[in-house]
């Protein structure tokens, strides 16, 4: 789950699925017989249960919106939340987090579909304004060349 829209507070964030990679390295020292001690042959399960709630915490603290404009900040958080937690409680160096997938519940894609569409829209209709005003001064400013023209062609007559 997202956090909440900072302009809507009442939002309450939205449901998000996200598909993540991410790598770790097992010590070669003294750690891993406590590793073994710890979390027996089970150590990965705890790992990615770990990860799993360090990423669900990580991605509440940014809105939905977030998730489309600053993605790359959001996996950087969750790949130093993730090296530090499973540094502190599973004895391992995470070396690569990449947030390969974010989905969100259709409706809400689709709704902000809809609002990126009418953004363009709105663009594209601004823009043919301003060639609309350009020509329209175009043929203002041709009138009155042709207006000095014929003054012009008057006069030598």
């Amino acid at each position: 789950r997202t956090g909440e829209d900072a302009s809507d507070p009442d939002s309450g964030g939205q449901p998000i699925t996200m598909c993540v990679s991410l790598q770790y390295v097992l010590p070669s020292n003294t750690d891993l017989g406590k590793i073994y001690n710890s979390f027996g042959t089970a150590y990965h399960e705890r790992y990615t249960l770990i990860a799993r709630n360090v990423i669900s915490n990580v991605a509440q603290t940014f809105s939905p919106q977030d998730f489309w404009t600053a993605r790359t900040e959001i996996a950087n958080k969750m790949f130093e939340a993730c090296k530090t937690e499973l540094k502190a409680q599973g004895m391992v160096t995470v070396t690569q987090l990449q947030l390969l997938r974010i989905d969100f519940p259709s409706q809400y894609e689709d709704m902000i579909t809809l609002i990126q569409l009418q953004v363009q829209q709105k663009v594209t209709k601004e823009y043919q304004q301003r060639v609309t005003a350009i020509l329209k001064n175009l043929e203002v400013m041709q009138a009155q060349v042709d207006a000095q023209v014929a003054v012009i062609e008057a006069e030598a007559e």
